[in-house]
């Protein structure tokens, strides 16, 4: 009996959605949230005031709204998010390194300890409040759920979401670093990359098929209640999130590997 009042009190304290989704990631979100609004007291009670007072005026605050399902939390937690998902590529570059005295990390290591675990959690949340949006409300009373007909708009395969998402990126790199070594140390760009290494071409070519893979299979994996408008607003933003990381990738590669020639020597 005790143990059922506890459970029952469990269910109370945790947000109020039917959706075990839902609030494992509220959950998730809430905790991460009041962890960098202790962050930012802390640096206030160091003498950063200003940082400070951005932790308890405005994650505080989020972090409560959150908890209890209000749609403005939700607005303002995707925009957070997706602000993370633009700007943690930024961590990828020659200067990004443990301390001033240490080399540049190796590519890899960048993206596993500087951008996975900003953009892995980020993404996967952002789909989710955007698929639950109608379990948020903006007033104090909750929507009934007769009211709430519209389905949620959840991948159909979580499967395909992930290899789109995450595996295409991871192959596109893996691309990248193998022409580097086919070409001695070095990357090209095309046209230079036909002059050089004979499979540069076939890894160029590579790299674009499997972002074309990707968005076949991130649209497969689109909600099957998703209306057209959906499915080409979810192309174009894979098609940009893949081109930025990209873009922030090879920067990183030609920074660090210049190539001076023009063919094998």
């Amino acid at each position: 009996m005790n143990s059922n009042r506890l459970g029952e009190l469990t269910l109370k304290l945790l947000p109020r959605t039917d959706v075990r989704l839902l609030r494992v990631v509220v959950v998730c979100m809430t905790m991460g949230f009041l962890w960098y609004a202790g962050t930012y007291l802390r640096a206030a009670a160091s003498g950063h005031y200003y940082v400070g007072v951005f932790g308890f005026v405005l994650l505080l605050p989020l972090a409560a709204g959150l908890w209890v399902l209000m749609s403005w939390a939700r607005y303002f937690s995707l925009f957070l998010l997706w602000a993370l998902v633009f700007f943690a590529p930024f961590n990828v570059g020659p200067f990004a390194v443990v301390d001033g005295d240490s080399p540049t990390l190796p590519i890899w290591e960048q993206l596993i300890y500087l951008v996975a675990p900003l953009v892995i959690p980020s993404v996967f949340f952002i789909e989710v409040l955007c698929a639950y949006k109608l379990e948020f409300r903006w007033g104090g009373v909750s929507e009934a759920p007769a009211l709430r007909t519209t389905p949620a708009l959840v991948p159909r395969s979580w499967v395909l979401w992930c290899i789109s998402v995450f595996a295409i990126p991871v192959l596109l790199v893996a691309l990248l670093n193998l022409d580097i070594r086919l070409m001695g140390g070095c990357l090209p760009m095309p046209p230079a990359a036909h002059q050089g290494s004979p499979y540069s071409r076939s890894l160029w070519i590579s790299a674009v098929l499997a972002c074309g893979a990707g968005v076949l299979l991130f649209l497969r994996a689109a909600p099957a209640k998703a209306s057209r408008l959906n499915k080409v607003v979810r192309t174009i933003i894979y098609c940009a999130g893949i081109l930025w990381f990209y873009f922030n990738v090879s920067n990183y590669l030609m920074l660090t590997s210049f190539c001076d020639f023009h063919g094998p020597q």
